[in-house]
This record gives structure tokens, C-alpha cells and sequence, in this order.
């Protein structure tokens, strides 16, 4: 009797378990960036395929599972990409992969690709690896930017036609070189920065010299200048001299022209003895009209009385 009594127990008991289980498995709830996939024992439901489940609670079979797909913008990350450059240098590098899963796309993916993120993880490899194998080593750094974004278009067309998948960005956050190059490299910018040094200094002195050759044109232009001023005043004076000399002329040209008119042509000769005759007296002179020659004194001497 206690037998059967325990045994029903343990039905009982059991019961509960099982029916508390398939309470708890008779619903699922989404996120509102999911969608769900309906499975039946593993498989997925065929006759419901095109029918996801939205966001938010719900009722569902003990039987049936659900796979929750993220449909918002997602990240893959590609982590120690080692590759060769054009001019075959080493470089490892870190890829970022930002994409998105269509929800018209979703069946599909999962039933044909359920392996869709090493696919596409591979088809971004194999495109990042044929994009840095086209540029040199020193050139990877500038145009950075501008391989990502080829990267970007070759991968985006190949996954959206091979699976589906919408490539938003493919991004190099990070890439690094072996040693040998990053001693090249650091040897290369030594070197260009002393290179750079000695082009500053040569600008330098050509610009030194010029300041001085344009410092002694200046010099020698105002030596001209100053040359060409006192030439040219000395020529004024010339000028105002000469000119001052001929008014002179030209006024005692006039005066003589009025004398004459004054004391007459005949008489012009003895005008101009009397002009010039400075007050000197003759030693000698006839007297009288007789013919006697009286010795004349000097001036400030009295003459001697007649007959001493």
C-alpha cells in the first residue's frame, strides 16, 4: 500500500515538472531589433518559413524552438590579418566588418547560408588582402581611408549577391609593420628631416643673399640719385650764372646804346677813357701850348714853385 501510494507520488510529481516545462516553453519573446525563426525538432517549419516572429511576447508549441536573429547594424571583427603590400612588406592588420541582415533576406540566409558570417568574413579577407597588395607600404597609412572604402564596394557587391547581406563599412581601426620596416621607415624620415634642414639653411642663404644684393642695388641706386642731384644743381647754378652774366651784358649793352644816344658816337672815346682813368696823373705835360715839359709830382706831393 505504501508502494502505490509513493508511486503516485512520484507520477504526480513528475507530472508537474513536465507540465511546469511545457508552460514555460509555450512562449518566447523578441527584442525589438529581433526577428524569429521557427524550428520543429531542429528543422526549420517550411509551411511557416515566410511567417517571423516580430518583436515583443509570444504563444508558440512545447515542439516548436526559435532562433532570434539580430536585424539591427552589426560588428564583425577580423583580428591579426596578416598580408603583403605591393612592394612586399608585412603587414597585420585588424578589420572591422559593420553589416546588416535584411529581414526579406533572413529565411533565406539560415536555410542556404547558416554559415553566412565565416563566408562573409572570408569574402572581406580576400578583398582587404587584393586591396593592400595594390598599394606600397609607405603609401598605406594616407590613403587608408580610400582602400576601406574600396574594400568596401568589391565586398559589399560579392556578399549582397552571394548571400544576401547588406556590407554597411569595412574598417582598418589598427595595422602595424614588421621591425625592418619600421627601422627603414624611421632611417627614411632621419633622413628627410636632414635633408629638409639643409634645403631650410640653403633658403636661407639665398635669401641672405639677395637681401644683400638688393641691399647694394639700393646703395648704389641712391649713390646715383644723389650723383645725378648734385649734377643737376650744379648745372642750375651754371645755368642761373651764365644767364646772370648775360643779363649784366645785356644791361650795359643797353646802358652804352643810351650814352651814346647821350654824348654822341664822337664823343664816345673820350667817355670811355674818362670810365676807365682811375685818378692818375701824367708825369709830364706841355704847358702852355710853348712846348715846356713840366715834371708833374706824384700824387700827394706838392709841385715846386716855378723857378726853384
Amino acid at each position: 500500500m505504501d508502494n502505490k501510494k509513493l508511486m503516485k507520488q512520484i507520477f504526480a510529481g513528475t507530472a508537474a515538472v513536465v507540465a511546469l516545462g511545457a508552460g514555460f516553453s509555450s512562449f518566447t519573446t523578441l527584442d525589438q531589433t529581433q526577428l524569429g525563426i521557427n524550428y520543429q525538432f531542429g528543422k526549420m517549419d517550411t509551411q511557416n518559413a515566410g511567417e517571423l516572429r516580430g518583436p515583443g511576447f509570444s504563444l508558440k508549441a512545447p515542439w516548436t524552438s526559435v532562433t532570434k536573429v539580430n536585424i539591427d547594424l552589426q560588428q564583425a571583427d577580423l583580428k591579426d590579418v596578416e598580408t603583403y603590400t605591393k612592394d612586399n612588406q608585412i603587414i597585420k592588420a585588424q578589420l572591422s566588418v559593420f553589416y546588416k541582415l535584411p529581414a526579406s533576406e533572413i529565411v533565406n540566409i539560415y536555410k542556404n547560408n547558416p554559415d553566412y558570417e565565416s563566408k562573409l568574413e572570408k569574402t572581406v579577407l580576400d578583398a582587404a588582402k587584393s586591396a593592400l597588395g595594390r598599394t606600397e607600404a609607405q603609401n598605406v597609412a594616407q590613403n587608408r581611408d580610400a582602400i576601406m572604402k574600396q574594400v568596401t564596394k568589391e565586398t559589399a557587391d560579392q556578399v549582397k549577391d552571394l548571400l544576401g547581406i547588406d556590407i554597411v563599412s569595412v574598417k582598418m581601426p589598427n595595422f602595424d609593420f614588421n621591425q625592418e620596416f619600421d627601422q627603414a621607415v624611421a632611417k627614411a624620415a632621419n633622413a628627410k628631416a636632414v635633408l629638409n634642414q639643409k634645403q631650410t639653411e640653403l633658403e636661407q642663404q639665398k635669401v641672405e643673399k639677395e637681401k644683400t644684393i638688393v641691399n647694394a642695388q639700393a646703395t648704389a641706386e641712391q649713390t646715383k640719385l644723389q650723383a645725378d642731384a648734385d649734377a643737376y644743381q650744379q648745372r642750375v647754378k651754371l645755368e642761373a650764372d651764365a644767364k646772370g652774366k648775360l643779363a649784366v651784358q645785356l644791361a650795359q649793352a643797353q646802358g652804352l646804346e643810351k650814352i651814346k644816344a647821350a654824348v654822341g658816337e664822337q664823343n664816345m672815346g673820350t667817355y670811355l677813357y674818362t670810365q676807365a682813368w682811375k685818378g692818375d696823373m701824367p708825369n709830364v705835360m706841355t704847358g702852355n701850348g710853348t712846348g715846356t715839359i713840366l715834371q708833374m709830382p706824384a700824387p700827394g706831393v706838392k709841385a715846386p714853385a716855378p723857378g726853384k
